[in-house]
């Protein structure tokens, strides 16, 4: 069986954060649930192209500046040989500049690998030029200045990304939602989205996997809501699924003072 290799940097993905704790400025109910797979069914294709729809979305989601991210990796190979899987969550509450430039932030990331777990937390202060991060084992903040605070996903360079690839993409509707999902089965969607999950297979090109996209904005204020990846490889006994997705929410409503709040122990994620 060829081998499979995804590769992952350990401070870029995943979190916890039950909704009873959101950071808000001021609590609210959360609305920013995903299609369900009856609305899914209700979609008609729209009349607007993505091109024209996109200007307008990068337009509306341009103000941005604080956001948070929900991201879910899972792998998983089967053949004859072995089964194995690799899971990946994590919660990012990242602050920007008017030039969308990351000022500050808390990343989560819980991860399983066959059985073996692994939580680590990151921030940065704003400011402050130095990175810190803590594991379960670890509840002291370490100084990790020397490696980068990498938000991959990171909200409007994903976006870029999208509108990079709009001329592969058909726009859907219902009464909520805008949806773009690929036009063609023959879409390469490694290439724009690779770097943003550090992601690398080896053993089976990418083309040879089956690859979808389901992409959904807000009708209403047209904002970044969700992207869904896909990557299936079938050959014979032997099968391959790479999903990938992440979940926009507090676009701009997270409490400014939310990440000190953390560092100084006010405020408790818990794993």
């Amino acid at each position: 069986m060829k081998k499979l290799f995804v590769g992952l940097l350990s401070l870029t993905l995943f979190a916890y954060s039950p909704i009873t704790s959101l950071p808000l400025s001021a609590q609210e109910e959360d609305s920013n649930q995903e299609l369900s797979a009856e609305e899914t069914h209700d979609l008609k294709e729209s009349s607007i192209s993505a091109e024209d729809l996109l200007v307008e979305i990068e337009a509306a989601n341009a103000d941005t500046q604080s956001v948070q991210t929900f991201t879910e990796l899972d792998i998983r190979l089967q053949n004859p040989e072995e089964t194995s899987y690799s899971f990946v969550y994590a919660d990012f509450y990242i602050f920007y500049d008017k030039a969308k430039k990351v000022t500050e932030g808390y990343i989560y990331t819980e991860s399983d690998n066959n059985g073996q777990t692994e939580n680590t937390e990151a921030l940065l202060l704003e400011g402050d030029s130095a990175s810190y991060s803590r594991t379960k084992t670890n509840s002291d903040w370490e100084d990790f200045s020397e490696g980068d605070f990498a938000v991959n996903p990171d909200f409007h360079q994903l976006l870029a990304s999208v509108v990079s690839i709009e001329d592969e993409l058909t726009v859907y509707e219902n009464e909520d939602s805008y949806v773009l999902m690929n036009s063609d089965s023959d879409i390469d969607l490694f290439s724009p989205f690779q770097s943003h999950y550090s992601l690398s297979f080896s053993g089976v090109d990418a083309s040879q996997y089956e690859q979808t996209i389901f992409i959904e904005f807000n009708k209403d204020d047209l904002r970044f809501k969700h992207i869904d990846l896909d990557f299936n490889f079938e050959e014979e006994d032997s099968h391959i699924n790479l999903s990938v997705n992440s979940t926009f929410d507090l676009w701009n409503k997270i409490n400014e003072d939310f990440v000190d709040q953390v560092y100084n122990g006010e405020i408790e994620i818990p794993y």
